[in-house]
């Protein structure tokens, strides 16, 4: 009998581990990108996907990104664009490293569009339970392209009658 216990606790124990694992990989993921000021090392607005970020309106053209994550902190973060990839193993998530802790290298970047992907993990250097990617599209642009176009005059128009008034 007592073989039959000390098994039974064996198989609950395995079956713990294995619920632990599956929920730590829903909880981790990559929650926003936040493009920082490589200089001062201050947020300068998160990165929704499909965005163009003007360069020209920005207080700096020295900047990085980071990837914030939930929990807050989580074992490493890999950023994938281009082919290339970037591990990080610790708080901030910057996609050029930061040294020391929070002072955020320059990323240099051409104006064209991005595809970038982050991916957390529960464990440093890419180990453990791999949590959510996120994946954001965005495009570095330097002034705003107008094709020639200017805006002349304005006409305030009845919205009833679609008359100049």
């Amino acid at each position: 009998m007592n073989t039959i216990k000390l098994l039974s606790s064996v198989v609950i124990l395995a079956f713990s581990i294995l619920i632990t694992n599956t929920s730590q990989a829903q909880e981790l993921s990559i929650t926003e990108f936040v493009l920082v000021d490589a200089d001062s090392d201050q947020d300068i607005q998160v990165i929704n996907d499909g965005a163009v970020i003007d360069i020209a309106t920005l207080p700096t053209t020295n900047i990085s990104i980071i990837a914030k994550t939930s929990p807050e902190t989580v074992g490493s973060v890999v950023f994938s664009y281009d082919n290339r990839r970037k591990l990080e193993n610790h708080v901030p998530y910057a996609i050029k490293g930061d040294s020391p802790r929070g002072n955020y290298h320059r990323w240099n970047y051409d104006l064209r569009t991005y595809e970038l992907t982050a991916t957390p993990y529960s464990r440093g250097r890419k180990k453990g339970v791999k949590g959510q990617s996120k994946t954001i599209s965005f495009t570095f642009a330097d002034g705003i392209d107008t094709n020639g176009i200017e805006v002349s005059e304005f006409v305030l128009v009845d919205a009833d009658s679609n008359l100049e008034l």
